[in-house]
C-alpha cells in the first residue's frame, strides 16, 4: 500500500457504550458500488499489473479506540471513482451492534469515523426455559476434586455385586485404570454397583471408584 492510497481511522473520543463503558468490538466496511450491480471489481488507480482490492475490511476497536496499525483504501485512489463505505458495528461477540453514518467517502487521512449510538444490550428480566431433554453439548462442570476409593466386594470372576462408600451425585468406575461407560460396563443403584458380564473383576484386578459430592 503507497501511503496516499490509504487512511487511518481515527474518532475525537472515545467509542462507548451508551452506558459510557468503554467499546470493544470492531467496525466492519463495506464498499458500495455505484450503479448497484453495474460493477462487481474494484481495483487501484493508475496501478501496473491492474490490482484487484477486497471489498470489505475488518478494523478493531480495543477500549474505545480504532486499531491505529490498521489502514483502509482512500476511495479516491480506486476504480470506480464513485465507491464509498458503508460501516456496520459488532461487538467481541460477533453481534451486530449497528449500522454506521450512511454512506462514507474517504479522501483524507486520517479519516475521522463517528460511530452511531452503541446502546447496552438490555440485562435478562427471566430465566430462560430448559429443554425436555437437555442438548448433549451441555457440559457440567464439577468444581470440588472427586474422592477416589476402592470398590467393595469379592472379586473372583463370579461376583457381580459390589458397593461404594456414598451413591455422590456422581460415581465413575475404574477397572484396571480403564474408566467403564455406566449401564455398559456396570450399572448403579444407590451404593450397589453390578459389573456387566465381561466386565466382573477377577482376584488381583484393580476395581476404583471415583465419587463427586
Amino acid at each position: 500500500m503507497s501511503v496516499q492510497n490509504v487512511a487511518q481511522l481515527t474518532y475525537g473520543s472515545t467509542i462507548e457504550w451508551s452506558g459510557g463503558t468503554p467499546f470493544s468490538g470492531y467496525v466492519l466496511l463495506l464498499m458500495a458500488m455505484p450503479g448497484a450491480t453495474a460493477y462487481s471489481n474494484i481495483f487501484l488507480r493508475d496501478c501496473q499489473p491492474k490490482t484487484e482490492v477486497p471489498r470489505r475490511v475488518k478494523i478493531a476497536i480495543r477500549e474505545g479506540v480504532y486499531d491505529t496499525s490498521a489502514k483502509i483504501w482512500r476511495t479516491d485512489s480506486l476504480v470506480p471513482s464513485t465507491v464509498k463505505y458503508c460501516t456496520f458495528f459488532y461487538d467481541d461477540a460477533d453481534r451486530l451492534i449497528s449500522a454506521g453514518p450512511g454512506l462514507q467517502t474517504v479522501t483524507v487521512d486520517p479519516f475521522t469515523l463517528t460511530p452511531p449510538t452503541l446502546t447496552d444490550p438490555t440485562a435478562a428480566v427471566a430465566c430462560p426455559t430448559p429443554e425436555v431433554v437437555p442438548d448433549p453439548s451441555v457440559v457440567i462442570v464439577y468444581a470440588t476434586a472427586p474422592t477416589r476409593e476402592d470398590v467393595a466386594g469379592t472379586k473372583d470372576g463370579v461376583n457381580d455385586d459390589f458397593t461404594v462408600t456414598t451413591a455422590g451425585s456422581l460415581v465413575v468406575i475404574i477397572w484396571n485404570g480403564t474408566i467403564l461407560d455406566k449401564d455398559v460396563g456396570y450399572t448403579q443403584s444407590g451404593v450397589n454397583i453390578t459389573m456387566a458380564v465381561g466386565y466382573i473383576p477377577n482376584s488381583g484386578d484393580s476395581l476404583e471408584a471415583l465419587i463427586w459430592g
